[in-house]
């Protein structure tokens, strides 16, 4: 015969054990999930509009000024030998950052945090950005120890192969900001499993080089900024031009290594033989400026760059997003910004785009901004140039109070004519002052 039927109570037992296995496998899931960058971003964009929902209805308690602790240790690299010039940071939830540099033992101290739990972060050029465990700051209390140790950044191998394809030339012109013509051709490559188009360089027309060659990273299209790549062809340079490849979406790394693959077609010869690849200046603006400050990493051959409407410290656009009133990021900023995560727990995806923490080590700048940009706001500028000024590096900051986001060069503006001017100039001092 048959054992006893279960209870009721065993059946109900039961089924709660069956009921929290799903949901601890549901939470392992979600878990290994989080894993995946695509993941992350996504749970990031959905745990920040939800904060913010939060906060509209219940409101944001600030962090006391007068509840504040310390940190300190020390940063070395991974065979134990100190960093100097090392930044050291830790962030707010709302982009609020502290920040302090390493001494000669690299050694450092970060006074002056509010109370709260932080995820430290250490940077150094040529090194990989290095987080620790979460650390929690007490009022009046000192936190010692917290150290880290630093990898170097690998070698990105960028190599040539035989998939570039090139246009035949054409001549083209521009009314602006006086009639100008140049030779253009169109070019394409393979990298990482995609197909880069869209690519164009330009040259002088019936002029002999080397001319001093210009890299432009474009927020867009090369082809929609054609205006703004021949007048620089016509006063004697070769100019490359790349936009973001569609496909890859907001992957800066990966438009990174577009924008060095082509760079390496160039320097081989196979664009242009009229290029000068040892004189270089590179421009980018809005959105390219991430990739800009990310190309400039990778490479030391640059003389001078030029960042139009640019963001240097991601923290602070998170900041104004909160506190400069009216401001909200336009697309494709929002849904960056909001799938970073939280500053406080995640400032490893914020530091690495973030050029005002790496100043010591970029070339000349030209920082160009319009005072009536609600996409980047102008303090992106003004931060780094403060930051290049304080550090005795070579700069220029020039503010426009009539321009945006974008300089129309299909219809420009008297500020316009004497933006060109300005970047033309700070290029003509650093890559043909040569010339004599």
């Amino acid at each position: 015969m048959g054992g006893k039927a279960p209870t009721l109570k065993q059946s109900r037992a039961k089924r709660w054990l069956v009921a929290a296995s799903l949901l601890g496998a549901v939470f392992l899931a979600f878990q290994l999930a989080l894993r995946l960058p695509q993941a992350q971003a996504l749970y990031n964009v959905a745990e920040y509009k939800v904060i913010n929902q939060w906060e509209s209805w219940f409101g944001y308690r600030e962090p006391d000024p007068g509840q504040v602790g310390s940190l300190e240790g020390t940063v070395r690299d991974t065979e134990g030998q100190p960093l100097p010039g090392a930044t050291v940071l830790v962030a707010t939830r709302r982009g609020v950052t502290y920040a302090t540099s390493t001494d000669a033992q690299g050694q450092y101290r970060l006074d002056e945090v509010p109370e709260g739990k932080y995820v430290p972060i250490a940077a150094h050029w040529g090194y990989e950005e290095t987080t620790l465990e979460s650390v929690k700051i007490k009022s009046s209390q000192h936190c010692a120890g917290v150290d880290f140790a630093m990898p170097r950044t690998p070698p990105l191998t960028i190599t040539t192969d035989d998939s570039l394809q090139i246009g035949e030339p054409e001549q083209v012109w521009t009314s602006f900001p006086e009639s100008a013509y140049a030779t253009r051709r169109e070019f394409s490559f393979e990298n990482d499993g995609y197909i880069v188009t869209g690519c164009m360089v330009y040259e002088p027309v019936e002029k002999q080089g080397p001319f001093p060659t210009l890299v432009m990273l474009y927020p867009g299209p090369a082809i929609k900024w054609e205006g703004a790549s021949i007048p620089f062809v016509a006063q004697g340079y070769v100019v490359m031009a790349i936009g973001p490849l569609e496909e890859r979406g907001k992957d800066v790394e990966g438009h990174m290594r577009d924008a060095l693959k082509a760079l390496a077609f160039l320097k081989e010869g196979q664009l242009s033989g009229q290029a000068d690849t040892t004189r270089k200046g590179v421009l980018g603006g809005s959105f390219s400026s991430l990739i800009l400050f990310r190309v400039l990493r990778h490479t030391d051959h640059f003389a001078a760059a030029v960042s139009v409407g640019g963001v240097s410290d991601v923290f602070l656009a998170l900041y104004d997003t909160h506190h400069q009133e009216g401001y909200q990021p336009q697309p494709p900023f929002d849904r960056i910004l909001m799938s970073l995560g939280r500053p406080n727990h995640h400032p490893e995806t914020y530091l690495p785009n973030s050029a005002v923490f790496y100043a010591a080590d970029l070339p000349p700048l030209c920082l160009i901004h319009g005072l009536q940009d609600t996409t980047v706001l102008a303090d992106q500028a003004i931060r780094l140039a403060d930051r290049l000024e304080a550090l005795g590096k070579p700069c220029e900051l020039h503010l426009y109070p009539g321009t945006a986001h974008y300089p129309g060069v299909e219809d420009p503006t008297p500020e316009t004519a004497d933006m060109f001017e300005k970047i033309l100039g700070f290029f003509e001092r650093y890559l043909k002052a040569v010339d004599g």
